[in-house]
This record gives structure tokens, C-alpha cells and sequence, in this order.
């Protein structure tokens, strides 16, 4: 759909039988990008995505510096190699994630971090009522991997939400269910979470 955007997206359905390849980084279902503090609502994708060596990968926007996303879903497959910053929805950086979900599977391979089935870095944002089944395999080494989030830093606060999908990850550190890690900046808070897929 779009490679870098700085307008805001809403009421898109990105029903797709193919695949979104890139080798560069900044790969999105919907959207490789969006400038800072933009909104995203109301869009999903069902769509297979590849990502190769590069960073920020998500199901419907790449990066999302600072932006809104809701009411919005993914389905399919997130295949990434070597790469850093890969969510369900969005790779990171968001400001506010709610009321947002995810199905399918991410593959990961080689030297990767910041994984989650939402979204793989949080940093001072919140997310609320947000749900992931995304399976996600890690078959080399991997670090920071989360059923919802792969990693936070500065406070932030998730509520209302939950992980059900398994994670297999037997080479890979900070693995958890709901969040593989947290950074020590600050008070995260998670109210009414929880997550029921098996690690291994």
C-alpha cells in the first residue's frame, strides 16, 4: 500500500494473497512508515510478509513513530531473518495501541531482537485491549521475545490485555509468555493481562 506516509490511515482492508518483501527495513502490511504522532484505525491485513537483514516489521505499519493505532488487526505470516524491532501490528515506537489483535505466525531466523505479537518495542506508551494468538518461532538466537511485547523501556502501562499463542525459542534469552523484558527506567504498569500459550 504505502512505503513512507505522513498523513493519517483509517478504514483500510488490505485483504492480500501474496506476499510484502523487502531486504532494507521499514516493511509494513499497510504501511513501511508513518511520521511522528499520525493515527492508524480500522485497518487490517491478511497477508504474508518478508523481511530479510533489515529492521522494523509489522503486520499492518513498519515503524510508527509516535502514533495512534486502533481498531485495527493482522493475519498471516511474518517471516524475518537478522532483523531487529518485529510486531504483530507494528514494529515499535507507537504512542497508544487499543483495542487492536493478531493471528498467524512469526518465523524468526538468525541474529533477531524485540519480537512480540503486537508489537516488539514499547517505550512510554500504553496498550489496552489488545490480544495476540501469533505463534512465534525463533529458530536461532534470539533475545527479547514476548507473546505481546517483545521488550520495554520507560514506563508504560498495558491493561486489558492478553497472549495466547506459543513460543518456541530454545536458542534465544528474555523469553516470556505476555513480555520478554523489561528495561529498569521507571514503573510499568499491567493491569487485567494474562497470557495461557506455551514456551519452550
Amino acid at each position: 500500500y504505502v512505503g513512507s506516509s505522513d498523513i493519517s490511515l483509517s478504514n483500510l482492508n488490505a485483504n492480500v494473497t501474496g506476499t510484502v518483501k523487502a531486504t532494507s527495513g521499514y516493511v509494513g502490511g499497510i504501511a513501511g512508515s508513518i511520521s511522528s504522532s499520525r493515527t492508524i484505525s480500522n485497518c487490517n491485513a491478511t497477508m504474508s510478509i518478508t523481511g530479510s537483514g533489515g529492521n522494523y516489521v509489522g503486520g499492518i505499519v513498519g515503524y510508527a513513530n509516535s502514533a495512534t493505532i486502533s481498531q485495527s488487526s493482522y493475519n498471516g505470516t511474518i517471516t524475518v531473518t537478522g532483523s531487529s524491532n518485529v510486531g504483530g501490528i507494528t514494529s515499535g515506537y507507537a504512542e497508544t495501541i487499543s483495542n487492536c489483535t493478531t493471528s498467524g505466525t512469526i518465523k524468526a531466523s538468525g541474529n533477531v531482537r524485540n519480537i512480540g505479537g503486537i508489537i516488539g518495542y514499547l517505550s512510554g506508551s500504553q496498550i489496552t485491549n489488545c490480544n495476540s494468538s501469533m505463534n512465534i518461532i525463533s529458530s536461532d538466537y534470539g533475545q527479547y521475545i514476548g507473546g505481546l511485547i517483545g521488550n520495554i523501556s520507560n514506563p508504560c502501562a498495558i491493561s486489558q490485555s492478553y497472549s495466547t499463542g506459543s513460543i518456541t525459542a530454545a536458542n534465544s534469552s528474555y523469553v516470556g509468555g505476555f513480555i520478554g523484558h523489561t528495561e529498569g527506567y521507571g514503573s510499568t504498569t499491567i493491569n487485567s493481562c494474562y497470557t495461557t500459550g506455551n514456551v519452550t
